[in-house]
């Protein structure tokens, strides 16, 4: 039964790059998500470059769904201890060895599961939570709109072990950006059916409307602490922008990050964006996206571009300006 439903989800590629002399850094993982209406075939879609410092073994396998006891309980790295669930979903794992944050994750009910560095401003806030919140996930979740649901109550009992990052969470028919910061806020926005979706290492949530409970959901307090820690003035003719309030400004700004969200954002728009543009959360694509497409863009090193710009001897891996696939590129997926 299980196999049967996962072959909604298409794995095109699963690939492993050699790691030749690191010069790029582990901040190149790097997401597409495409809504139903936008592609070809009538599907949400997820293309991904998982990228992680270090020479590595990428894992892939099934986990088959489990039933638990009311006494069962999952340890935390930390030794933080919560409430197992009753009876789990099985799932593919792709897992990344020796790394907290870079495994994906397909259940049975085609939720898929992936994350970007995105760091934030906060440097005070702990948290528990870190490598099993999305192991937590697609073992509980059935939608994707359930992962966001469940991903923000982790966060708020528990918090978030890390500076920050942007998950995708996407089912069968509809897909969410999620974006958590240290501590215990959070936000997340859907992806219009007939748009796409293009993230590099920074948050790309921008102006939302919190109390548009349909496409935005959020932590309790989330502008309160934002005014609370001097990084926004709350004023009631001005949009929230989650990104400029919550973001590193410097991460904002990055060459790591901005060649690579141009890259994708002109390959797929009719708009074409410059540097200093501001670019879009989503954007209706100028063609039905296909699996080759997105297949083109995660292997990108900025060919015919103003950014290529290989070493002499020419390996396009090792490009000055950090390139879409990079050496760091540990596996990759559609």
């Amino acid at each position: 039964m299980f196999m049967k439903k996962i072959l909604i989800l298409t794995i095109l590629f699963f690939t492993s790059f050699p790691l030749l002399s690191q010069t790029t850094d582990e901040h190149n993982c790097y997401t597409i998500i495409v809504g139903k209406d936008a592609t070809f075939d009538g599907s949400v879609i997820v293309g991904h470059n998982e990228d992680d410092h270090g020479e590595m073994l990428v894992n892939w396998f099934k986990v088959p769904g489990k039933k638990f006891t009311e006494s069962d309980s999952i340890s935390l790295i930390n030794g933080t201890k919560i409430k197992q669930n009753p009876k789990t979903n099985s799932y593919f794992r792709f897992q990344v060895t020796n790394q907290k944050f870079g495994d994906g994750f397909v259940n049975r009910h085609s939720l898929v599961i992936c994350s970007n560095k995105s760091i934030s401003k906060e440097d005070t806030a702990k948290g528990n939570i870190s490598h099993y919140f999305r192991r937590i996930i697609a073992e509980r979740a059935k939608s994707a709109y359930d992962a966001v649901k469940l991903g923000g109550k982790l966060i708020e009992t528990l918090g978030y072990d890390s500076y920050g990052r942007t998950y995708t969470f996407a089912g069968k028919n509809e897909a969410w950006v999620f974006c958590a910061v240290g501590g215990k806020h959070w936000i997340a926005k859907r992806v219009p059916d007939d748009h796409i979706v293009i993230i590099p290492n920074y948050y790309t949530i921008q102006e939302v409307k919190l109390d548009d409970k349909t496409n935005v959901l959020s932590s309790s307090g989330l502008i309160e602490y934002a005014v609370k820690r001097g990084w926004y003035e709350k004023d009631s003719t001005k949009t929230f922008n989650f990104r400029e309030v919550f973001g590193d400004p410097e991460v904002n700004k990055a060459r790591y990050n901005i060649p690579r969200h141009i890259v994708g954002l002109n390959y797929f728009s009719e708009e074409q964006y410059e540097e200093n543009d501001t670019f879009p959360f989503s954007f209706t694509p100028s063609m039905l996206v296909t699996l080759e497409d997105i297949k083109k863009v995660l292997t990108n090193h900025y060919e015919r571009s103003e950014y290529f710009s290989p070493p002499a001897k020419g390996n396009v891996h090792q490009s000055e300006i950090h390139p879409i696939c990079a050496p760091s590129t540990q596996f990759s997926f559609i």
